[in-house]
């Protein structure tokens, strides 16, 4: 057995311990609080796969993250190694696309009048696509904190 982790950047606890607000991250606190960020980390080797715009490849992304920090709350899953094939299959469909910033603002009100786009990814969307349907069926256009919550079994 495999375990993935589940890394969620709680801003709360972040500010409480010194780290910066971007208008990124308000933005996104409007809609989800207290976790405005998700990440998959994949079993031994610190890589995490995700969708930002806060680095150089503004999409989908894998890249060796150290959560050091005491901001970052975590959900394990264990996984077989059939799933953890799917899960690998499913994050090479969508590594390199975009960050779907556009869709993102329709998460940043209440309206509607802003949809989502079907080929860009923001992170939550991006996470909950690769684990589906090993670790996840539900809806994957939610929030980081509505999927905690939903990881959680709340």
């Amino acid at each position: 057995m495999n375990t993935i982790k589940f890394r969620f950047f709680n801003y709360a606890s972040a500010i409480a311990h010194g780290d910066k607000r971007t208008i990124v991250r308000e933005l996104i606190r409007l809609r989800s609080w207290p976790h405005i960020h998700m990440e998959v980390e994949l079993p031994d080797r610190n890589l995490s796969f995700s969708s930002t715009n806060e680095d150089a490849v503004k999409g989908c992304r894998l890249k060796r993250i150290r959560y050091s920090h005491p901001w970052w709350d975590t959900i394990e899953q264990e996984v077989n190694n059939f799933q953890l094939d799917e899960i690998w299959r499913n994050i090479h469909k969508i590594n390199g696309k975009k960050y779907d910033l556009i869709g993102l603002l329709s998460y940043a009100t209440s309206w509607k009048i802003i949809l989502p786009a079907r080929d860009r990814y923001w992170c939550s969307e991006a996470c909950l696509y690769v684990v589906s349907p090993m670790l996840y069926t539900g809806k994957t256009e939610i929030t980081p904190e509505a999927a905690y919550l939903a990881l959680k079994g709340k």
